[in-house]
């Protein structure tokens, strides 16, 4: 099995991947099933602090597969999606004659990287040209915003119940529905996708949402606190049992064979703690050790 750990806004990806490594050496099975992949997206600042040539892409905004940035002070000869990165990788991973016993290849993020891995699992081509195994596995863990796949939102009629935001809180928020909230003004990666085949994918593709029960501070380090975030929750893990909901009222009860939810207790915004969990360890290992407990009940 091959894991590719997407970071957070933090970019530490150094670290993510030895929380994940650590884990996976500790199963019973031993860390030598797992090839674990943890790829940094570059932004300008760490060109200057880590004194990075002109061979190195940097990113703005790496969550949503943007292009990679060509500045007048640091010019790239290409600009290259951050989704596309993850492409190649995928691409390499599953050539039959670099890892002839790959069975399953899961996508992990947590925070930002959570966010990269929710609108990747929307709008990621790579998988479409893989006619057989390996199975890919979307793991999107405590992100701070979702992709909504149409204008719909919660409403004061209860949790379950979805509509298009009334006339004066559109007015007060009018790009909510724009990308990465929404699928109006695709960046160019996604307006390749092109929305009814994001649509189609995200419920048809096995996608494992993991919220820490205990994310739910409005403050909290990182936290999108626009008008666009703030329509889909409060907190993290509002946002997150808002958003799983929102699936089943967007693809119906049926879905839930590909989209799952697990709510982790005792853990707050904690990459650690996720991935240490049993829920993690069953998701990210298939573990058969632990029981995961689903639903939408913290």
């Amino acid at each position: 099995q091959a894991i590719i750990v997407i970071h957070g806004a933090g970019r530490t990806a150094v670290e993510e991947g030895r929380v994940v490594t650590a884990v996976a050496a500790a199963l019973p099975r031993g860390g030598d099933r797992y090839t674990i992949i943890s790829p940094q997206f570059l932004t300008e600042a760490d060109l200057s602090a880590r004194g990075l040539s002109e061979d190195f892409l940097y990113w703005n905004l790496w969550m949503w597969g943007d292009l990679s940035l060509s500045l007048a002070t640091r010019p790239r000869p290409t600009r290259v999606s951050s989704f596309s990165v993850v492409d190649r990788l995928i691409e390499r991973v599953t050539d039959r004659s670099l890892f002839p016993n790959l069975r399953r290849l899961v996508i992990f993020g947590h925070s930002a990287g959570g966010q990269f891995v929710n609108r990747y699992a929307a709008g990621g081509r790579q998988a479409q040209t893989l006619m057989s195994r390996p199975e890919i596995r979307y793991v999107v863990a405590n992100p701070s915003s979702y992709l909504y796949f149409t204008n719909a939102r919660r409403t004061d009629g209860g949790p379950e119940a979805f509509a298009p935001p009334p006339p004066d809180v559109v007015a007060t928020c009018p790009r909510f529905d724009d990308y990465g909230y929404g699928l109006r003004n695709l960046n160019r990666y996604m307006s390749e996708t092109g929305p009814d085949q994001i649509r189609k994918q995200y419920g048809e593709r096995p996608v494992v949402h993991i919220l820490g029960a205990l994310d739910s501070d409005p403050r909290a380090d990182f936290l999108d606190t626009s008008c666009q975030a703030n329509l889909q929750g409060r907190h993290r893990i509002e946002r997150g049992l808002t958003y799983y909901r929102y699936l089943l009222h967007m693809y119906s009860q049926a879905v839930t064979e590909n989209l799952r939810l697990a709510v982790v207790n005792g853990v707050a915004h904690s990459v650690k703690g996720i991935v240490e969990s049993a829920c993690g360890r069953r998701f990210l290992f298939d573990d058969p050790s632990v029981v995961c407990s689903e639903g939408l009940s913290p």
